[in-house]
């Protein structure tokens, strides 16, 4: 995942919970521009 590579979103448990922390604005901006430019690698799929 692009942000947890980035070090935007962090993983924590709480509890046996495994929980993701992050700042929605700077993850929704990577979301967005994958889909502005590269829907299929945002989903994990390859282009024919």
């Amino acid at each position: 995942m692009e942000a947890e590579q980035s070090g935007l979103i962090k993983r924590a448990y709480i509890g046996k919970a495994e929980c993701l922390f992050f700042k929605a604005a700077a993850v929704v901006h990577i979301y967005e521009e994958f889909l502005r430019t590269d829907p299929y690698k945002l989903f994990g799929v390859e282009k024919e």
